[in-house]
């Protein structure tokens, strides 16, 4: 019984956190493309048609890694092959890892130290939306802030770098972008350290983040090198270091200072609060504190937010970013913790207040697109259609340029037991679903890839429920 009471802070922070994560989490939840394309990966698993590939980079022609499908298919197999299992069990897995920081705070610092850094870690923004939102680019990012507390507070030694060696291949499978994080980290956690043994520790990590990539090594091998054939020989890495790639969000400056406060201004409304700011603040408190290891801390967080500010020139993105709001909430919670005086009770609290002050309450507002309505309008409106299931593609058109091969609605299909063709397979296939969220479509002038490719067609049916219009196609011979 005296064990279950120790634990008693972290069962409470579990539940706070809980609420704040689940509170009308399925209301909340949007079915949108990614989240479409995520289904039919997890899809593909569940009914044995196992992968060695996960989501698609940006860059060039790689893939990740396939962990994010197998880890989240369990759950989605408990709600009947619906979203709900991966949206619940995403909020699941952040909740528990934010509870283990927690842990490792009071441990360190006490309960109030631990509760206070918790709550303005899980209601920031950032953290927040990825906690209540999965997807390869927001799933790790809880892990990610573990990690990050993990290296700065507990003991090193060999079985460590394995352990975090492991856990790095994972999350940089979920996204590249970690690496940034990772790398300073790991090779700031080497001081006072032998070089023979920096040797040791370091190849122990690598190898064990090495393993993590096996399945695409395997791919890679199995089909003569065609993802570095199609980004180098190709040279479809050009779009991303161009800033060409349909994911930018944001053209940066070529003047590297120019840059740190277009991207810090670009991400002030993911933290609430300046980078710069907050960078600023970590260094000047370590300095106040005449503690080396704070002032080491405090110059890893600057090298961080330089590597930050060079790699996000190619491209911007706003989830590239989250690793650094990562490093610089964990960087300045450790630096507060070595500050003698209780300096850190006054900026914490203030922290929180300025957090709960600038609360995103939209995250908890109504779905624009919640998969029950997609769903409905989509069954509503194929049952009165002669689709046969002799293979089925689609093409989609809404006010999106990402979103053109309708990944929600090809799932939808699926579920409904039809054949549904590859995206790459338009010219193989007998039917074509075109799905419209912008009205009626001018098909005499409407041109795109997707129906170029599919040939010459002829119009056999048409139906619209709840705005939106579903036009069937099949092969003609004209």
């Amino acid at each position: 019984m005296e064990k279950i009471k120790r634990f008693i802070p972290e069962l409470v922070f579990f539940v706070f956190v809980a609420f704040v994560n689940f509170y009308r989490l399925f209301a909340s939840s949007n079915f949108n493309p990614d989240m479409g394309r995520d289904m039919m990966w997890i899809w593909e698993i569940l009914h044995r048609n196992f992968t060695l590939l996960g989501p698609k980079l940006s860059f060039g022609g790689y893939y990740l890694g396939p962990y994010y499908y197998y880890i989240f298919a369990p759950f989605v197999s408990l709600t009947q092959n619906f979203p709900y299992g991966l949206v619940a069990s995403n909020a699941l897995f952040s909740t528990i890892f934010t509870t283990l920081i927690f842990y490792i705070l009071r441990k360190n610092h006490g309960i109030l130290f631990a509760a206070l850094s918790g709550v303005w870690i899980s209601i920031t923004p950032y953290f927040l939306f990825s906690a209540r939102n999965p997807g390869n680019a927001y799933s790790y990012i809880a892990a990610l802030f573990l990690q990050s507390i993990i290296f700065l507070y507990v003991k090193k030694n060999r079985f460590f770098y394995v352990c975090m060696g492991l856990m790095s291949g994972l999350i940089l499978n979920f996204h590249p972008a970690a690496v940034f994080l990772l790398a300073p980290f790991v090779l700031g956690s080497f001081s006072k350290v032998k070089p023979k043994e920096i040797l040791i520790r370091l190849s122990l990590y690598g190898l064990a983040a090495a393993l993590l990539f096996a399945p695409l090594v395997l791919f890679e091998i199995r089909h003569n090198f065609i993802m570095f054939t199609n980004t180098f020989i190709t040279k479809s890495y050009s779009a991303f270091l161009n800033a060409e790639s349909p994911a930018t969000m944001m053209r940066a400056s070529s003047n590297p200072v120019t840059t740190f406060f277009q991207i810090d201004n670009f991400l002030y409304s993911w933290m609430n609060l300046s980078v710069a700011l907050l960078t600023l603040l970590t260094f000047v408190l370590a300095f106040i504190s005449k503690d080396t290891k704070a002032k080491r801390v405090a110059y890893l967080l600057i090298s961080i937010v330089f590597l930050f500010n060079l790699a996000l020139r190619y491209q911007v993105a706003i989830h590239y970013a989250f690793p650094l709001l990562i490093a610089v909430q964990s960087c300045l919670i450790y630096v507060l913790g070595k500050v003698k005086t209780k300096i850190w009770l006054p900026v914490l609290s203030a922290l929180i207040v300025w957090a709960f002050i600038s609360f995103p309450n939209s995250y908890y507002k109504d779905a624009y697109r919640p998969f029950e309505r997609i769903y409905s309008n989509s069954a509503s409106a194929l049952k009165k259609m002669p689709l046969s299931n002799n293979g089925i593609n689609v093409a989609y058109f809404v006010n999106n340029p990402l979103a053109t091969l309708g990944y929600e609605y090809r799932y939808i299909l699926k579920i409904l037991g039809y054949k549904v063709m590859e995206e790459q397979e338009y010219a193989m296939s007998d039917e074509l679903l075109v799905v419209s969220e912008e009205g009626e479509l001018n098909f005499k002038s409407l041109k795109t890839w997707e129906l170029d490719q599919f040939g010459s067609k002829e119009l056999i049916a048409s139906e619209s429920a709840g705005g939106t219009i579903f036009y069937l196609f099949k092969k003609s011979d004209k």
